[in-house]
């Protein structure tokens, strides 16, 4: 899973064929999904199912019978494990192609018939244009919404075809268009918990704040997102499956802990620069009042929201506390009762239903 993790890393911004080359030929996949191992003599369809269902295509985009040809091109390949040496020509120190296993016979995929291997299913499988509208269906839903604009996916589905399935054009055309800044899709999607843990920790700039190694696989651990360990080969659910009656409560604790460390899975070791924070949100050059600065900047760092005038008042009142704006110093040492106070503020923000939300 580590190697595989890699393979994201490296190719992410890449050519799409490459990257599910060498997931496909990958030891992770290969074993899996049982393509390690698979004969012509006893064919695993395991495999060419979840490539063309999952991975390419999706549902009603092919048959059994496609099922069944892809499984016998896939026929020997095998694994000997996880070593560094690998060579995505060759496909040495992952996987290699062991020819007594293959099965050299005439097979007929999305009605074409050849001696098919492996590497000829993927690529019959990227000259359809459901493939293309697949792979943007799913990165449309990670960066946007679930819900689609089908109009918009065949638009961006267009530009990754003709880009010869480089990744990175399509991106740039989701991110640049104004369908991606429509407000309807602020705060649509639920945050992971890696993404709500370690992103709270960047927001808090608590980066470099010595954190016990063994905290962060329990906080994965209860909040059901071990890195490395997805449930499935289809991965997590995702978006509202991360909200129910056990994990929210959970959530909003692991979140408190990194301000009051008052953590349910103990000890963490680490320690939050109150004074600091407040510090990062003022701009000197701004002649409106620090306070007011700093829960304007807030919002938006933790809630990804314009402030509107009830929320203002709400979070003035917990960071005040019957004081005037002008009262409040980013300036005082830090047993000062304003930190205690400002303390509260953060409590409240992380507890509200946006903070959940991306």
């Amino acid at each position: 899973m580590y190697q595989q993790n890699n393979v994201f890393r490296t190719l992410c911004m890449g050519n799409f064929k490459d990257l599910l080359r060498q997931v496909t030929f990958g030891p992770a996949m290969m074993i899996w999904l049982d393509i390690s191992g698979s004969r012509k003599e006893a064919p695993n369809e395991n495999f060419a199912r979840e490539l063309m269902e999952l991975f390419t295509l999706g549902v009603d985009n092919y048959s059994q019978s496609d099922v069944v040809a892809a499984s016998h091109a896939f026929t020997g390949y095998v694994t000997n494990g996880v070593e560094t040496n690998y060579d995505f020509d060759t496909m040495e120190g992952w996987g290699y192609w062991w020819t007594d296993w293959h099965d050299f016979d005439d097979k007929t995929f999305m009605g074409q018939t050849g001696p098919w291997t492996g590497d000829d299913i993927i690529n019959m499988i990227l000259d359809r244009d459901e493939c293309a509208v697949h792979i943007c269906k799913k990165l449309y839903k990670w960066f946007l919404y679930d819900h689609i604009d089908l109009d918009f996916i065949d638009s961006m589905a267009d530009v990754l075809r003709s880009n010869n399935y480089e990744i990175k054009p399509a991106l740039e055309y989701l991110f640049s268009s104004e369908h991606f800044y429509d407000p309807t899709f602020y705060g649509a999607n639920v945050q992971n918990p890696v993404q709500l843990y370690l992103g709270t920790i960047k927001r808090l700039k608590m980066e470099e704040q010595p954190f016990d190694t063994n905290y962060f696989t329990e906080v994965q651990n209860h909040l059901d997102m071990i890195l490395f360990e997805p449930p499935d080969v289809n991965g997590w659910l995702g978006y509202r499956a991360w909200i129910n009656s056990n994990t929210l409560p959970l959530r909003k604790a692991m979140i408190c802990a990194l301000i009051n460390h008052e953590s349910p899975f103990g000890s963490f070791g680490n320690y939050l620069n109150i004074p600091s924070v407040a510090q990062s949100l003022v701009n000197d050059n701004d002649d409106t009042y620090h306070i007011i600065q700093i829960i304007d900047n807030l919002v938006l760092l933790f809630l990804g929201i314009e402030i509107n005038e009830t929320l203002s008042e709400q979070l003035l009142n917990i960071a005040l506390d019957g004081a005037e704006p002008y009262d409040w110093n980013i300036s005082l040492p830090a047993h000062h009762a304003q930190w205690s106070r400002f303390e509260d503020l953060l409590m409240y923000m992380i507890r509200l239903p946006e903070f959940q939300l991306s």
